[in-house]
């Protein structure tokens, strides 16, 4: 299944609404819905999957977790693992594969980088310098991070 834009932009728009603007609470509301465990389908709807990746890269680096050039890297190399590595390995869940790497997907995020680098500026918030990746810990279920710990 293709990533579908229009949806895409019309979830992230949705999320953005519901939370006033704030990049924050939007992206953990995607993170959410993308892992409710009474939704195992969500898991797998790639414009969810569009949406939520838009935002976490817009959240980070427009709060100046991460610069924009870091921000890229990551995403390229997560991009790569998805095409590389063994889906097994990808998996935050045991019982939800992620979604397949794509030229779409992997554009929204770059568009998310866009975005966040123009809401950092907006606000006058310095570029970070390089900072360790986040890393998922399987134990909590928690993306960490240098600046904090995200997720259900």
């Amino acid at each position: 299944m293709s990533v579908n834009h229009q949806r895409v932009a019309e979830i992230v728009v949705q999320a953005l609404t519901d939370h006033g603007g704030d990049t924050e609470a939007a992206w953990e509301d995607l993170y959410r819905r993308r892992n409710d465990p009474n939704d195992l389908n969500a898991a797998a709807d790639v414009n969810l999957a569009a949406a939520e990746h838009y935002m976490l890269c817009r959240f980070w680096v427009g709060h100046g977790r991460y610069s924009a050039a870091q921000m890229r890297a990551m995403t390229f190399a997560y991009d790569q693992a998805k095409r590389w590595l063994p889906e097994r390995l990808m998996r935050h869940d045991p019982d939800r594969p992620p979604t397949p790497p794509s030229r779409e997907a992997l554009a929204w995020a770059l568009a998310g980088i866009v975005a966040g680098e123009a809401d950092r500026t907006a606000a006058g918030t310095e570029s970070p310098g390089w900072r360790t990746p986040p890393a998922f810990n399987e134990q909590t279920g928690r993306i960490q991070e240098a600046m904090g710990s995200y997720g259900l």
